[in-house]
């Protein structure tokens, strides 16, 4: 009997904690329920093709992207064409954060601890970046601010390094100006307001066709490299016949192919002009690209450049030197020292 008895008890004991194992379960898929849902309800969805402004803001940093005749611009620098991919991937992004929750408590202390505020008036406290977008109408597609990184327990870091962070907490603005502070898994590291790092910047396609390139120091040859096909090595032309090193042409080619720029200005506000050299390259098309370099007295943080393109023997698609060079005369790029020391730099040599 005693064992009989026992056993019943253990059984209703097992019984109990699965019934409050079970309520607790359902309690906690309920809340989360109620959670996912009052979250869904802060951000409205919109079609990509929605967006027709973009004003992405800090402090006195203001970079405004304007949809114009099919062509996004960048209204702080004269309307000059924005770089499309990254205005797009913007725009992916914003359709796809979703809030995973909200801070508690979601009081103004918060939010500008959290700095998820688009405006500070308490000296010390810094705001959050405000991303705006709205369609044709000015109604409102996105008001939101990135705030502060959020990171995940410290697990195991390596000695001097800081933990990653896993996301990132940002202020949601209704319309009575009140921000709902909640915490989203993506960073927008990228989407700056400063409006240099927003132009479309005249990058190198196809670098791996390129079958000669020189650079010019003032108006003489400081070296050349050159190849007979696309398959063949490098070999250095001028100043004689050292060894093109590879991994300085990879570095070259990688800057030349991506973002080489990080800014840009008129040609009429720089001031006068002084003429540094060029680097020029031939492709086995028969397309020639040109940067020109330049000083001046206006511009400082680094060297200007120009570009240019040109076909040889009608071999190259006129599309190609459009692309290089279409919306960008009377322009001048800024491109960082340390950049330009090496895309310089003979890749041939020690």
């Amino acid at each position: 009997m005693k064992t009989d008895r026992g056993f019943i008890v253990k059984t209703v004991i097992c019984l109990l904690f699965a019934v409050v194992a079970g309520v607790s379960l359902m309690f906690r898929h309920s809340r989360k329920e109620n959670v996912n849902l009052s979250m869904k309800g802060l951000l409205k969805e919109f079609s990509s093709e929605a967006p027709a402004e973009i004003c992405i803001s800090w402090k006195a940093n203001v970079t405004t992207l304007v949809l114009t005749d099919g062509v996004w611009r960048v209204k702080e620098r004269g309307g000059h064409a924005a770089d499309t991919a990254k205005v797009s991937r913007l725009i992916e992004e914003l359709q796809k954060i979703r809030p995973l929750r909200c801070a508690v408590p979601a009081d103004e202390a918060t939010c500008s601890l959290l700095r998820v505020r688009p405006e500070e008036k308490e000296q010390g406290k810094i705001p959050g970046v405000r991303i705006r977008i709205t369609d044709k109408n000015q109604n409102t597609l996105r008001d939101i601010v990135l705030g502060a990184g959020y990171f995940n327990e410290t697990e195991i870091v390596m000695p001097g390094k800081e933990p990653e962070p896993a996301g990132r907490w940002m202020g949601i603005l209704q319309k009575d100006g009140s921000v709902v502070p909640v915490l989203i898994s993506r960073m927008f590291e990228e989407f700056t307001p400063v409006p240099g790092s927003w132009m479309s910047s005249p990058v190198f396609d196809k670098i791996n066709q390129l079958v000669r390139i020189e650079y010019e120091s003032g108006k003489k040859t400081a070296w050349m490299i050159g190849r007979f096909s696309v398959k063949a090595p490098f070999e250095s032309i001028i100043p004689g016949k050292a060894s093109v090193s590879q991994q300085k042409l990879n570095v070259l080619a990688n800057i030349l192919s991506q973002r080489y720029t990080f800014e840009g200005t008129r040609e009429k506000d720089a001031g006068k002009l002084n003429y540094i050299g060029k680097l020029e390259t031939l492709d086995s098309t028969g397309f020639v690209r040109t940067l020109s370099f330049y000083r001046a007295d206006k511009v400082k943080g680094g060297v200007l450049c120009k570009v240019s393109a040109a076909e040889r023997k009608n071999k190259t698609d006129r599309t190609r030197v459009d692309s290089f060079t279409k919306g960008r005369d009377g322009w001048l790029y800024v491109i960082p020292e340390k950049v330009f020391e090496k895309i310089k730099t003979n890749p041939a040599g020690d």
